[in-house]
């Protein structure tokens, strides 16, 4: 899913809108039907320079995407930043001018990951969170995927808490948690654990990119979907009874 908004990182010409993921019926679908430019009041009185340019303009946006499924319909408001720059962008000589836009928020949300049947819904919820702040603030994005991992491991039981020597309770870290719930599911632990080391690097000074945490909701996606999606499991069963039979297993009749 994380594949369909990434695009969306940086500016966009306009007209070269990216088909994005409807938040409804989860469909590559959403095509915009009408952008309107806020200018800024600085932009604005550029406009009376005697030197003004188009690329001095610049402000916000608000877009209004429908999705083109008939059966859905579902419509998102689109909103940001905007200015007008040359394109191509290296061409300065008879130069031709486009205004480009740059996402901070969108309403619904744009799923970020395709979250399996089954999913606990305080997952679900955390997930919500962070597609609807990735654009503004991706390190508080991060952030929230982090805390999904926290409650994914928790609706498994695994403790959030040990009884120490000195016959107190503490709580055991995050990473401590992924280490038991390994030994049961490897491979959607260690998917859980690169989530964890991401939404970790959103809270230091340095933080994390917009597409950093596109990557990490990948990561958690393929966790979730090993956890609870069994298709590719069924698909691995199918194939061994195959090999085992050498050809098509026989069916025994009814």
């Amino acid at each position: 899913m994380a594949r369909y908004v990434d695009s969306l990182d940086g500016w966009i010409q306009e007209g070269k809108w990216p088909l994005l993921p409807c938040p409804t019926c989860l469909h590559p679908t959403l095509r915009p039907i009408e952008v309107t430019n806020a200018d800024s009041a600085e932009a604005t009185r550029n406009r009376r320079h005697q030197d003004w340019q188009p690329d001095w303009m610049s402000g916000t946006f608000r877009a209004l995407f429908e999705c083109s499924d008939i059966s859905c319909g579902e419509r998102v408001t689109v909103a940001g930043d905007y200015g007008t720059d040359v394109f191509p962008r290296e061409t300065y000589d008879d130069p031709h001018w486009a205004d480009y836009y740059r996402v901070r928020a969108t309403l619904p949300a744009l799923p970020i990951l395709s979250v399996p049947s089954g999913t606990p819904e305080s997952v679900r919820k955390s997930i919500g969170m962070a597609a609807a702040i990735v654009w503004m603030d991706p390190n508080a994005a991060a952030g929230r995927l982090r805390i999904a991992v926290e409650q994914l491991l928790t609706s498994f039981r695994i403790p959030v808490s040990r009884v120490g020597k000195d016959g107190k309770r503490h709580r055991l870290s995050l990473h401590s948690r992924i280490l038991r719930f390994k030994k049961s599911h490897q491979v959607a632990g260690d998917a859980l654990e690169a989530v964890k080391w991401i939404g970790n690097s959103g809270s230091h000074p340095s933080g994390v990119t917009t597409v950093d945490v596109l990557d990490c909701a990948e990561m958690l996606e393929y966790a979730l979907r090993d956890l609870y999606d069994k298709t590719d499991a069924t698909m691995r069963r199918r194939i061994q009874t195959v090999n085992k039979a050498r050809g098509v297993p026989r069916r025994r009749a009814k």
